[in-house]
C-alpha cells in the first residue's frame, strides 16, 4: 500500500526530479527501515509497560573474562606463527574470471572474479575483487577481498580487510577492518571494526568498534575497550540491533543492544537497549533504556 511518502517519493521521478537509480536506492533504504522499526518498537514497548522479565543468568560468577579466554578461545597452533608466509618461498598467482588457486605457498595472489581455492594456502598477499570459496585454510600477511567469501576453514592475517560477505570458522589477526555481513564460529584481533551486521559465537579483540546495521547477534564479546553503535538511517534515528548473551570488557558502550550480562569498569548503556544484568564500578544508563539490575563492584 502506497503511504505518503512512497506517493511524493513517485512524483519526483515521474516528474524527472531524480533518477530511477537514485528512486531505487531510496525506496529500498525506506522499506528496510520500515521493516527494522518493528524491533525497535518491540524494545520500546517492553520498557514502557515494564513487563521485561526479571532473570539473572545462572553461572554469573564462573563466567569471567579469564574463563573465557581459557576455554573459548584457543591460542594458535605453534605451527602457524612459526610458519609464516613471509618466512617462505612462492610463487606470484594472477588471474581474472573463473579461476582455480591450488593449495601450495605463495608470494603474492591477486584475482578478480570468480575464484576457487583448494586446499590450504600461504601467501604474503592474497587480493581478490569479486566472489572467493575456500574449502581449506587460509594463512596471508595481508588479506584483501572485495566482494563475497565463503572460507570453508580458518584465516590467520596480520591485516585482513573485507567490505562484502565473508563467511569463515575462525578469523585471527592484528587488525581486522569488515564491512558488508560477517559469519562466524570465532573472531580474535588486536584492533578490530566491523560495519554490518555480524552473526558469530565467540568474539574477542583488545579495541573492539562496531557499527551496526541491521539484525545482528553473538553469544559472548571480550575486550579491553568495546564501542557497539547503530547506523542511524535516513528517517529514523537507528537502523542496526545488536542481540549477545555477555560483554566483557574495562570499558564498554553499546547502543540498540539486547544483552543478558554486561561487567565491565566503566559501563555506559546509550539509548535503545533492554539489559538483564550490569556488573561495574561505574555505570551510566540512558533514559530510553531498560537495565533490570546493577551491581556496583
Amino acid at each position: 500500500m502506497e503511504d505518503e511518502f512512497t506517493r511524493k517519493l513517485k512524483e519526483k521521478y515521474e516528474n524527472g526530479q531524480i533518477s530511477r537509480e537514485t528512486y531505487e536506492e531510496i525506496l529500498k533504504r525506506y522499506i528496510d527501515e520500515i521493516e527494522e522499526e518493528k524491533v525497535e518498537e518491540e524494545h520500546e514497548k517492553i520498557i514502557e509497560s515494564e513487563e521485561y522479565e526479571n532473570s539473572t543468568p545462572e553461572g554469573d560468577e564462573k563466567t569471567t573474562a579469564e574463563y573465557l579466554e581459557e576455554k573459548v578461545f584457543k591460542k594458535i597452533d605453534s605451527n602457524e606463527i612459526e610458519n609464516k608466509a613471509e618466512d617462505k618461498q612462492g610463487r606470484d598467482y594472477k588471474c581474472a574470471g573463473a579461476c582455480t588457486i591450488p593449495a601450495g605457498r605463495y608470494n603474492y595472489i591477486s584475482a578478480s572474479g570468480s575464484v576457487k581455492v583448494t586446499g590450504d594456502i600461504r601467501a604474503k598477499k592474497l587480493s581478490v575483487a569479486g566472489s572467493l570459496h575456500s574449502d581449506g585454510n587460509i594463512w596471508a600477511n595481508i588479506l584483501s577481498i572485495g566482494g563475497s567469501a565463503k572460507i570453508d576453514g580458518n584465516v590467520v592475517s596480520e591485516d585482513i580487510s573485507s567490505g562484502g560477505v565473508l563467511h569463515a570458522k575462525m578469523i585471527m589477526g592484528e587488525r581486522i577492518r569488515l564491512g558488508g555481513a560477517i559469519v562466524f564460529e570465532k573472531l580474535k584481533g588486536e584492533d578490530v571494526k566491523i560495519e554490518g551486521s555480524v552473526k558469530g559465537v565467540n568474539l574477542k579483540a583488545e579495541n573492539l568498534k562496531m557499527k551496526i546495521d541491521g539484525k545482528s547477534s553473538l553469544e559472548r564479546i571480550v575486550a579491553e575497550r568495546v564501542e557497539i553503535r547503530s547506523k542511524k538511517g535516513v528517517l529514523r534515528k537507528f537502523r542496526g540491533t545488536m542481540k549477545v548473551d555477555e560483554i566483557f570488557g574495562e570499558e564498554i558502550y553499546v547502543e540498540s543492544a539486547r544483552a543478558k550480562l554486561i561487567k565491565g569498569e566503566k559501563v555506559i548503556i546509550g539509548d535503545n537497549c533492554i539489559v538483564e544484568k550490569v556488573k561495574a564500578e561505574r555505570v551510566k544508563v540512558s533514559k530510553k533504556s531498560k537495565v533490570v539490575e546493577v551491581v556496583k563492584k
